[in-house]
């Protein structure tokens, strides 16, 4: 049987349609998907499940729900339930000679709170088959029987638990009488069981039938009691219902009516002595950091522009009346030198002109008049940018002092706002009653139940003594001859089928313990951990032994110890089985360490099946096993949620690392 391709169509977290091709090539039996927690690993191996199983399946979180109300939770939440959802799971299989294409097309919607309808239908080589399609529960057991399901579809996180002696013990009995047919002959025995009582009950006498009456009477009493006791079962949960929904409505009118609120009013007073304690602090500032300081400056920016200016130009005259007198100086040598020099006379008035002129420039610069009389630098602190940067901080400053305002003024309405305590008591008071009527009817429906358990538990215990009266009356007064030779030949035979039952166990618990050992070995890093391993024929408690003969409790395993021997124990069951089948692994590393998961990587993946497929996290199937699994993988596939379609997506490809660690 190989799987071909898995359709999902709003399930669960699965949004629209997503078909995903499960081919797999020789020597490459992996088809492996990454996926992230949360993204939808375990609604796929549940959508796997239901697909073939139906309202058998054994899906996460269906508990005790109806099959109904099943389907309906797995509606993707974000369609309409009337739209439904659907699974689709196409595989091949050899049968007669020849490989056969099934198409299993299970949908189902919604089409008011109460009803959900289902439908089924199974194509075999592309044509519907109405037969299949009405008996299919009952030709699936062919391919996967449910009761071995757990051999080939397994969570490794929960895996670990199979290692304890009780649930190793239920799963490798289940596993051994559904593969060797021992199931069949527990139901024939049940039966030769019945055919007994049927004819030690005819041959009773009226004493015997009186007593066996008697007691068949008593159980019909004890039957009617339990059925009143479920019928009050029944009216006592509406009752929980009812008091439930006026418990709810009066909550909401307490609500409604400011009681949340007012039970918050010591938390709303602390937030409000903070917020006026925020704003004095930042009034303080305003007025002791800002106004006090320098400010007020921007009163006068205009004047302050004005007299920067006005500072310049009177050290500008300053500067030029001390160049002026050095000019002048300077004027007077150059003249006096052109005189006594062998210049002509002309040049020297030119050059006296020339000199003039300057000197009466200059002159005009120094006679600027000067009122402010500061030094150069006396205006520094008060530059255009200084009071930018200034006016920003008041800027900053009010715009904080409004904030808090708003905070506070808030605060403040709302405390004004909260309701007088003393008149929401006598609603409180109520709101606790009907809490106590609740509680109350909670308790009697508990009690209910404990007195309808009891009572099936009378039934049971009659029912044990009218079948063991019957089998002491009949074996004291069988006398019909055909009777006696009946019940001799079904003796005969019931212990015929103990002995064959034991001698099949005998000899294949000893085959299915040493491949649960050698499964184990070739996944350990301690292959030598275990000498052999046993299995009881009688209660098929798993018994581990070391080199010494010591046995070992499976308590004193490490978790990962625990959990590579439930897998050898799946893996022993499946290889005894002789079944083709795919194996499905859910979180397939767990809590192992690095040599463990290669030990898995290597040995095991590759050879759990024909097809194997892995739904794995980048923390288990990381970087490094990844490259070592990818020669083995015929499909790679990568689960994310996208929160614009709000539906995970199946895209081709794994993770890539570089972008999963970052």
């Amino acid at each position: 049987m190989l799987f071909q391709e898995f359709v999902l169509h709003n399930f669960g977290i699965y949004k629209g349609r997503h078909a995903v091709d499960l081919t797999t090539g020789p020597g490459r039996p992996i088809v492996l998907f990454g996926a992230l927690n949360g993204s939808g690993k375990t609604t796929f191996l549940d959508g796997l499940q239901l697909v073939l199983y139906g309202k058998h399946a054994r899906c996460t979180g269906r508990g005790n729900m109806a099959y109904p109300d099943f389907l309906r939770s797995t509606i993707n939440r974000y369609v309409p339930p009337q739209e439904g959802a659907g699974l689709e799971l196409e595989f091949i299989h050899h049968h007669e000679g020849k490989w056969r294409t099934i198409r299993i097309k299970r949908t189902w919607n919604g089409r008011n709170e109460t009803t959900t309808r289902e439908r089924l239908e199974v194509f075999r080589d592309g044509v519907l088959d109405a037969v299949l399609s009405e008996r299919w529960s009952e030709f699936v057991e062919d391919f996967i029987p449910s009761q071995i399901s757990e051999l080939f579809f397994f969570d490794g996180e929960k895996i670990e638990a199979l290692a304890e002696e009780q649930s190793a013990a239920a799963i490798i009995r289940t596993g051994i009488h559904a593969l060797l047919g021992l199931d069949v002959v527990d139901r024939l025995a049940t039966d030769i069981k019945v055919i007994q009582r049927r004819r030690r009950v005819d041959e009773l006498d009226q004493e015997a039938q009186s007593q066996v009456r008697a007691k068949y009477e008593k159980m019909e009493a004890l039957s009617a009691q339990a059925d009143t006791l479920q019928a009050k079962i029944v009216a006592q949960e509406e009752e929980v219902k009812e008091r439930l929904k006026a418990l709810n409505a009066l909550v909401d009118e307490y609500r409604q009516q400011g009681g949340e609120l007012a039970e918050q009013a010591s938390s709303i007073e602390a937030r409000l002595k903070a917020a006026q304690e925020q704003k004095n602090l930042h009034d303080a500032y305003l007025r002791d950091k800002l106004a006090a300081g320098q400010t007020p400056l921007l009163l006068v920016e205009d004047l302050l522009q004005r007299a920067r200016t006005q500072l310049t130009v009177e050290s500008n005259a300053q500067l030029a009346a001390v160049i002026l007198t050095e000019i002048q100086e300077r004027d007077t040598r150059v003249l006096s030198l052109l005189a006594h020099g062998a210049v002509d006379e002309n040049v020297r008035r030119t050059v006296a002109e020339q000199l003039e002129r300057d000197r009466e420039a200059r002159a005009t610069a120094v006679q600027t008049p000067a009122y402010l009389h500061l030094r150069p630098d006396a205006l520094v602190p008060y530059t255009a940018a200084q009071m930018e940067t200034l006016r920003l901080d008041v800027t900053e400053g009010l715009k904080r002092q409004r904030v808090l305002a708003e905070r506070l003024n808030d605060l403040e309405r709302t405390k004004a706002a909260l309701p007088n305590p003393e008149q929401l008591a006598p609603l409180r008071e109520r709101v606790e009653e009907q809490r106590r009527r609740y509680d109350q009817a909670e308790g009697a429906v508990a009690q209910l139940r404990h007195q309808y358990d009891e009572c099936i538990d009378a039934r049971e215990q009659v029912d044990r003594e009218r079948q063991t009266l019957m089998v002491e009356l009949a074996h004291q007064r069988a006398k019909d001859k055909t009777n006696k030779r009946v019940l001799a030949h079904l003796d005969k035979v019931e212990g015929s089928l103990k002995r064959y039952r034991d001698a099949v166990l005998q000899r294949n618990v000893k085959r299915l313990s040493d491949l649960i050992l050698e499964s184990f070995q070739a996944i350990t890093r301690k292959p030598k951990m275990f000498e052999r391993i046993e299995i009881s024929p009688v209660d098929y408690r798993l018994s581990l032994f070391d080199h010494s003969g010591h046995q070992v409790p499976s308590h004193q395993l490490s978790a990962g110890e625990r959990q590579l021997l439930a897998v050898s124990i799946l893996w022993g069951l499946s290889r005894a089985s002789g079944r083709s089948l795919p194996a499905i692994i859910d979180t397939p590393l767990g809590r192992l360490d690095g040599q463990h998961r290669n030990k898995l990587v290597k040995n095991y993946f590759p050879k759990a099946s024909h097809q194997v497929i892995l739904l794995s996290t980048d923390q288990e199937i990381d970087e490094d096993l990844y490259g070592k699994i990818q020669k083995v993988t015929s499909q790679e596939y990568l689960i994310e949620y996208s929160q614009e379609h709000q539906s995970s997506e199946i895209q081709r490809g794994y993770f890539t690392f570089d972008e999963a660690y970052t």
